[in-house]
């Protein structure tokens, strides 16, 4: 009897490890396939140009929206930081479900694709424009963003450029934060003076320090992630944008 329960054990402790490793196989992947995809669509619409210069002449990088639209016509811009992993395509559907597992070519993938709130304008003229994105345990997709929980890493990384066919913004961050998914950085603000007062306590609570004024905001980019401090927590960092001067 003892000896049939032990092949029992052993049967069901194979069955459980064998599980296991398909699981992860799995897993690895869809991580895979998403990195993939995604480094594919940039090594066809991405140029590389050349470093930010002092006096914001030179743009490091370029994007052909045109072929870019090819691939998926609900492309509203490109969001890009030096020496991380943000170096996407950003979206824009009527809802805030399709993109959450569907990467920009169609394909389901837990992976997603970046995408702006459906309420917000889709050519960033809103006062604040919210991307969401997966906080991927590889790095990728807003995997990076958590990192501005340290002062060391915006520091290194005060700065991001979202590219849209019209126009090209810096984004220079304010604030990063852990906060509820239903706090007031997902309200679509209509009021100037709301704006400000927003951006104030934003960054009285955020995990870095900036010389950056809130003053001069005229309209911020808020990027979403999820956070695991607490149930439904996400961080999020905000960085007004400004117009980017490349003539």
């Amino acid at each position: 009897m003892r000896k049939a329960i032990r092949i029992i054990i052993a049967v069901i402790a194979s069955v459980l490890i064998a599980f296991s490793a398909y699981k992860l196989i799995t897993i690895y992947l869809d991580y895979k396939k998403g990195t993939d995809t995604y480094n594919e669509v940039a090594s066809t619409v991405v140029t590389f140009t050349n470093e930010i210069s002092t006096d914001d002449t030179d743009l490091p990088i370029t994007v052909d929206f045109d072929e870019l639209k090819k691939i998926n016509p609900d492309v509203i811009g490109w969001l890009y930081c030096k020496d991380t992993q943000i170096n996407y395509p950003v979206v824009q559907t009527d809802n805030n479900e399709y993109y959450l597992h569907n990467m920009i070519n169609g394909e389901y993938n837990f992976a997603g694709t970046l995408f702006v709130d459906y309420r917000c304008e889709k050519d960033f003229a809103g006062l604040n424009t919210i991307i969401y994105g997966h906080n991927m345990k590889n790095g990728s997709m807003f995997g990076d963003l958590p990192k501005y929980k340290a002062q060391d890493y915006y520091d290194a990384h005060p700065t991001m450029l979202l590219l849209t066919p019209d126009k090209t913004y810096k984004v220079e961050l304010l604030s990063g934060q852990v906060t509820a998914s239903d706090s007031d950085a997902y309200d679509i603000i209509s009021k100037r003076e709301d704006l400000t007062k927003y951006l104030e306590n934003a960054v009285s609570q955020s995990f870095f320090k900036t010389d950056s004024s809130v003053d001069d905001a005229e309209k911020i980019i808020t990027l979403s992630t999820c956070s695991y401090e607490y149930e439904n927590a996400r961080f999020v960092v905000i960085g007004k944008l400004v117009e980017y001067n490349n003539e």
